[in-house]
C-alpha cells in the first residue's frame, strides 16, 4: 500500500484499489503496539483518501471502512478453486476407519481461535469416547499452543498434530475428515470475518462444526445458509450432543440442497476475479 500510495501521489498510476483481506487498524487478533497506534491510523487514512475504491472481504467489514472513510468500499469474498479439489489423489489420508476424525487446518490462537469448548466437551465425555475412537488432527501453526491446551483438559492422548503440511495433503485431509472444525471467537468486529478456510471447507465435503462461531456472525450464517455446519458458539453441552451423534453415525458425504450449491458456487475464486475485474473496469472508464 504505500507503494501504490507513492505511485498514485506522484502521478505515475492512474486508478488505485487498496484490498483489505483482513482489516488493519481495527484487526481483532493483531491489535499492533499502542505507540505506533497514531501513525498507523494516519497512514490508513491517507491510503483511503488517495484510493480510488476499497475492497474487502465481507459486508460487516465492509460497513466498518465505510465508517472511516467517503471512498466507496466494495465487497470481494474469500473463496475457493474447484480444480484444487478435482485434482487431489484418492488414496484415502486416513487408514484407521474405526476412529472418528475432526480435523481442523490452520493457526490457533489462544484464547482467540481457541478449541478450548471442544476440548472440555471430550473431557466430560472420557467415560463415552476413548482415545482410539476420536482424534482431533491439528495441522498448522501454533502447535506447543495447542498441545498445553490439550493437557490442561488431559485430551491430549485425543489430539494428532501433523504440523505443517503440503497443501495437497491438507486437502485431502479436509476431504476425508468425519467433521471439520472451524474456530473463530465472539467479539465486536469479528462477526465480519469471512476467512479462506472456511469456503476451503464448505467445498471439501464433510460437515463443519464452528467453534466460538454463533448463528449471527457472518461465518455461522454462511455455514447454516450452505446446510454444511453448525454454529455452536462456546456451548459444551451442545458439542457433546454432537460428539456423542457422531460415534455413532456413519460418515456420509452430504450433498448441499441445489439452492444452498448454488450459494456455495459463487463462492468459485474465478468468480469473485471477475467481480474484481468488474470494478477494475469500471474505475478505467470511469
Amino acid at each position: 500500500h504505500r507503494i501504490a500510495l507513492f505511485l498514485k501521489e506522484n502521478n505515475l498510476t492512474r486508478k488505485w484499489i487498496v484490498d483489505w483481506r483482513d482489516l488493519w487498524t481495527n484487526n481483532h487478533l493483531y491489535k499492533g503496539l499502542l505507540l505506533f497506534h497514531p501513525y498507523e491510523r494516519y497512514l490508513e487514512t491517507k491510503f483511503h483518501k488517495n484510493a480510488d475504491y476499497i475492497t474487502t472481504v465481507s459486508e460487516p467489514l465492509a460497513q466498518i471502512l465505510r465508517a472511516k472513510t467517503s471512498t466507496p468500499v466494495a465487497v470481494i469474498l474469500n473463496g475457493f478453486d474447484p480444480e484444487d479439489y478435482t485434482t487431489l489423489s484418492q488414496e484415502p489420508f486416513f487408514t484407521t476407519i474405526e476412529t472418528k476424525h475432526i480435523v481442523y487446518t490452520g493457526s490457533i490462537y489462544k484464547g482467540k481461535r481457541d478449541p478450548s469448548p471442544l476440548f472440555i466437551a471430550i473431557q466430560n465425555l472420557k467415560d463415552k469416547i476413548s482415545s482410539t475412537q476420536l482424534k482431533v488432527v491439528f495441522a498448522g501453526a501454533n502447535v506447543e499452543q495447542v498441545k498445553e491446551l490439550a493437557a490442561e483438559y488431559e485430551v491430549l492422548d485425543y489430539c494428532d498434530f501433523a504440523g505443517f503440511l503440503p497443501r495437497q495433503d491438507a486437502l485431502r485431509m479436509q476431504r476425508d475428515a468425519d467433521v471439520l472444525l472451524f474456530l473463530e471467537y465472539e467479539a465486536p468486529g469479528v462477526e465480519g470475518i469471512l476467512t479462506g478456510k472456511l469456503f476451503e471447507y464448505l467445498f471439501a465435503g464433510p460437515e463443519i462444526i464452528g467453534v466460538g462461531v454463533t448463528p449471527e456472525t457472518s461465518a455461522g450464517k454462511l455455514m447454516l445458509e450452505t446446510q454444511k455446519g453448525e454454529a455452536f458458539g462456546k456451548d459444551v453441552q451442545k458439542l457433546e450432543v454432537k460428539l456423542l451423534s457422531l460415534m455413532k453415525s456413519q460418515r456420509v458425504q452430504k450433498e448441499p440442497a441445489p439452492e444452498a450449491m448454488q450459494v456455495i458456487k459463487q463462492f468459485e475464486r474465478e468468480i469473485q476475479a471477475k467481480k474484481m475485474l468488474g470494478l477494475v473496469e469500471y474505475l478505467r472508464v470511469k
